[in-house]
């Protein structure tokens, strides 16, 4: 079941709708037409007790002073070196750059951008024309669709079609936190995968790809947040912050499972499943008591974020799977965030 409302009402006057999507046991995903944003993720505790697992904006905030929560990066999420690429001998310079780089989509990020929303039988599909601006020199046709159901299961499935050729690779930056509002040092954490894409001196990856084995990225056997930051005995993380910031490259082609994360005090337990190359491990590093949604007070390391898209300035990197989409071709994906519990 969708019902359909209005969430706020922006600066501008426009409004945003939110659709809340609401299963068969209770459980609920409310999506907002802005930022394709998941507002929030009601899922059961070992208890039975449904609580948020998703670091949206609060009830009626403004979404627009939180854009980076849970919202979808796009078209091209995370970074492009230098804004600059190449296709068929084209050269191409974005003029909305972060610092030297590119990040996100720059203006027409879709995290800022209000979609036409069309609610189906237990999902939503959200439509934007992305208008290429910053040098991308086309536009895009976009819909993300958004289904949960039944299987307590929140799907994300993009579609993205270039009216000529460019770089597509969005992405979901949902912040999770499985225990919520509790900090995620216990949560534990398994990635389907032993190999990552090191950063450059440029902050994001340029080619290689290398064993995580003796690094604090070593998830392949599970452990949890704490035990991975407490694991760096060579220097990994850079002085003054320890946090996650990483691009894994994920093995295997085709829709599998490529993480799990348990969280002992809630009993909550999300497997990801997805058909991405690129998984980027994210955690926002400890920044003092901060206000969180429902009243909360959050301290600490608050939550962590899997983001499934391409591997970061793979257009510039050919040992990567490719990002280019010509004219007429769709890009699609689906990436599925599943809950269960766990004594």
């Amino acid at each position: 079941m969708v019902k359909t409302s209005i969430f706020c009402t922006l600066p501008d006057g426009r409004d945003v709708t939110a659709y809340k999507i609401t299963n068969r046991w209770g459980e609920s995903a409310t999506i907002l037409n802005y930022g394709a944003i998941i507002q929030s993720l009601k899922v059961f505790d070992r208890d039975g007790k449904p609580g948020d697992v998703v670091l949206g904006p609060d009830d009626g905030q403004d979404p627009t002073t939180a854009r980076q929560s849970a919202a979808v990066m796009g078209r091209c999420g995370n970074r492009i070196a230098y804004g600059r690429f190449t296709i068929d001998g084209k050269d191409y310079q974005l003029t909305d750059l972060r610092g030297e780089h590119h990040l996100h989509g720059g203006k027409g990020n879709y995290s800022g951008q209000l979609f036409t929303g069309v609610p189906g039988e237990n999902s939503v599909t959200l439509y934007h024309r992305d208008i290429g601006e910053d040098g991308w020199g086309t536009e895009v046709d976009v819909a993300i669709t958004y289904r949960f159901g039944d299987d307590h299961a929140l799907t994300i499935e993009y579609a993205l079609t270039a009216l000529g050729d460019t770089v597509l690779s969005p992405t979901n930056h949902a912040y999770f936190n499985l225990d919520y509002p509790n900090e995620i040092l216990d949560t534990r954490l398994t990635l389907n995968t032993e190999t990552y894409a090191p950063k450059s001196k440029l902050g994001m990856p340029d080619g290689r790809i290398q064993s995580v084995k003796g690094t604090p990225l070593d998830f392949s056997q599970g452990r949890t947040f704490g035990q991975g930051f407490e694991s760096d005995t060579i220097g990994f993380f850079p002085e003054g912050r320890v946090g996650y910031d990483d691009f894994y490259v994920m093995p295997g082609e085709g829709f599998r499972q490529v993480a799990e994360a348990v969280a002992p005090g809630s009993g909550r337990r999300m497997r990801v499943f997805s058909d991405a190359e690129g998984l980027i491990l994210f955690t926002p590093g400890s920044r003092g008591p901060q206000a969180g949604k429902y009243g909360a007070t959050l301290d600490g390391y608050t939550s962590f974020c899997i983001e499934m898209q391409y591997v970061p300035n793979a257009v510039n990197c050919s040992e990567y799977r490719s990002p280019v989409f010509r004219k007429g071709e769709t890009m699609t994906s689906r990436t599925i965030y599943a809950f269960d519990t766990v004594e």
